[in-house]
């Protein structure tokens, strides 16, 4: 590979490791940090290797990497050992930069939904999936298309149980609930 190609998208450190994904090729690696040793860990298991932000987020959750799709069609996790992929399929609402943020929170991975007009909570015990707020996204459709820019993007903010992201699109500031997996829109 050449090293141009590892521009980061996105890093989680786990340990002494930085594992990392490359945002122009489909490629998971790990860097430590005491011995500066780079390590290809491999693409996302359902994409092409040439695929361009395959996942935008990654997630570190009891011993396991969740990667948040963005322009793959599953929510990809990889065990502790770096061995072994697993996903779980995330409806196809026919977008592209899906998601480019999310937070595990009480056991669950909620994942803000950037161009995909939802909200996706996964159950991190069952892998049940929940498509929730969509009314939220319905009402901010016409200003998406209008200006051609994502709903939310990947900052936001979380303070007790709510998390407050900002949209791209408008003057409002979109809260979720966290617990109570609600979502209002404030101006």
């Amino acid at each position: 590979f050449n090293l141009m190609n590892l521009y980061a998208e996105e890093c989680v450190i786990v340990g002494n490791e930085r594992d990392m994904e490359a945002y122009s090729v489909n490629l998971i690696y790990r860097v430590d940090i005491e011995t500066d040793s780079l390590e290809i860990i491999g693409p996302l298991h359902d994409a092409p290797a040439g695929a361009m932000r395959v996942s935008a987020c990654i997630l570190s959750h009891n011993e396991k990497l969740y990667f948040l799709p963005m322009n793959a069609r599953w929510l990809s996790y990889l065990s502790a050992d770096r061995k072994n992929w697993q996903s779980v399929k995330v409806e196809d609402k026919g977008c592209m930069g899906r998601f480019f943020g999310g937070v595990i929170y009480n056991n669950q991975i909620h994942m803000i939904g950037s161009c995909y007009p939802a909200i996706v909570v996964i159950d991190l015990n069952t892998m049940q999936v929940e498509t929730l707020c969509t009314e939220i996204y319905d009402s901010l459709k016409n200003l998406q298309e209008q200006h051609n820019d994502c709903y939310i993007r990947k900052d936001f903010a979380i303070v007790d149980s709510k998390l407050y992201a900002a949209s791209c699109v408008s003057n409002h500031i979109i809260i979720y609930d966290l617990q109570k997996k609600s979502a209002e829109m404030k101006c």
